[in-house]
């Protein structure tokens, strides 16, 4: 380890290919995170898609554990070792209670994006690296965002998830996963775009807020106000660039809005589930308090009853297995409860009470981490994974899926990793930049 690298590198065997090109941090990890994100292409043809998937999550469980054998001091084990427990126990309760077929899909489901981490591990030597990869996350984020508008123009795509109608409209779903899987992150995306500089800043964040701001989805909607409020919250010291871009975005937000009736017709017909009404458009949907009551207290109960017909009192203590997330973790055949549409409730009825403690201890040890390391360094990178952070868990309250689809997790995985990094880390100069408090 040298003063120029303060993380340190971690030897890799075989860091370039064969002919002797060196390949960078920023490619390896764009790579891994990209395939796995690209998990919809599994619709198109399954061994396609694993032929890409396989290898580069055995090359990277493969470095990892060497770097670990070599003890090195880039990767932490301690957080991929609470996954596996988690996935462990979650896998044998599942074969006492579902099929094998059920309880290895359950697995693989829940373990899916755990080569994120490991490759935010093995790929990241300092600082400048950090930052390449949370602007991998932006881009893809907005580039997978892009597919809901297309598909007015082309229709729905055939092995996107299914497609549905909200107020007469027809609601798609993106490149990201389900209909629900751009509302869920679109929030600490947008978040995260303050890695970027500023004049690059707000054209992503509009990006990124108009794609789901149509997408007839209630969370995109509150997730991108929220997302908008901390930005400007983070943003405060630079007063005279923040209300440029704000004008900016706002301006052209509505511009968009304001021409083009599809996106005047869709935000309008989501904005009635929040109490404002608009002649001509009827949506018989939950309004947002009947839905947030459903998914903190009735949904979380249906869910949690289930555990009493198993017939052991041994399932309080180590959960239902991945049936009890219904078809989020396992085929409908295996699934035994209703969805909870809450995860930190599926965290409990699936791995108990044993679980639950184990996982909620490092989501709070991770929370504690990253609020010292902004104190020591004032980084707007800590900033921006710290807040995307705490968005990502106040969105799983209101959604499952929140620790293992690939973009949630995507999240989750930058904000257990940067928790694990020393202050050292950090350079001077972005040590000196002006002090933003959270």
């Amino acid at each position: 380890m040298t003063n120029q690298d303060p993380i340190g590198r971690l030897d890799h065997p075989r860091d370039g290919l064969r002919s002797g090109i060196q390949i960078s941090n920023q490619t390896k990890f764009a790579v891994v995170f990209v395939i796995v994100n690209l998990h919809l292409l599994r619709n198109l043809s399954l061994p396609l898609y694993l032929l890409f998937y396989a290898p580069v999550a055995l090359h990277v469980s493969n470095q990892f554990v060497v770097a670990f054998v070599n003890r090195s001091q880039n990767v932490k084990v301690g957080p991929v070792f609470v996954w596996l427990t988690l996935a462990g126990l979650g896998l044998l309760t599942s074969l006492a209670v579902i099929s094998p077929s059920g309880a290895f899909s359950g697995l693989s489901r829940f373990l899916f994006s755990v080569p994120i981490l490991l490759a935010l591990y093995l790929y990241t030597d300092g600082l400048s690296d950090l930052k390449k990869h949370v602007h991998t996350y932006v881009v893809f984020f907005v580039i997978a965002a892009m597919t809901v508008p297309l598909q007015f123009f082309i229709g729905p795509v055939p092995w996107f998830a299914d497609a549905s109608t909200r107020a007469g409209l027809d609601r798609y779903s993106s490149l990201l996963g389900s209909l629900t899987s751009i509302g869920i992150s679109v929030g600490a995306y947008a978040v995260l775009t303050q890695a970027f500089s500023p004049s690059r800043r707000w054209i992503l964040v509009l990006l990124i807020a108009l794609p789901a701001a149509v997408s007839l989805n209630k969370s995109a909607i509150a997730n991108v106000a929220l997302a908008a409020l901390l930005l400007i919250y983070l943003n405060r010291a630079s007063l005279s660039k923040l209300v440029l871009g704000l004008l900016g975005s706002v301006l052209l937000a509505g511009i968009a809005y304001s021409t083009l009736s599809s996106v005047q017709m869709r935000i309008d017909a989501v904005l009635i589930s929040f109490g404002i009404n608009h002649a001509g458009i009827a949506n018989y949907d939950q309004s947002v308090s009947e839905s947030l009551w459903d998914r903190i207290f009735l949904l979380p109960i249906e869910n949690f009853e289930v555990l009493s017909h198993l017939g052991s009192p041994f399932v309080y203590l180590i959960g239902g297995g991945f049936g009890m997330a219904s078809t989020a973790l396992v085929p409908l055949a295996d699934s035994i409860a209703p969805m909870a549409h809450n995860q930190f409730a599926e965290i409990v009825t699936v791995f108990g009470i044993l679980g639950a403690v184990l996982a909620f201890g490092m989501l709070l040890i991770v929370l504690i981490r990253l609020h010292r390391l902004y104190k020591a360094t004032r980084s707007d990178v800590i900033g921006a994974v710290s807040v995307a952070f705490l968005l990502l868990l106040a969105n799983s309250f209101f959604a499952n899926g929140t620790f293992y689809q690939p973009s949630a997790a995507s999240v989750l995985f930058l904000a257990i990793f940067v928790s694990g990094m020393s202050v050292g880390s950090f350079e001077n100069p972005l040590a000196r930049q002006p002090p933003i408090r959270l």
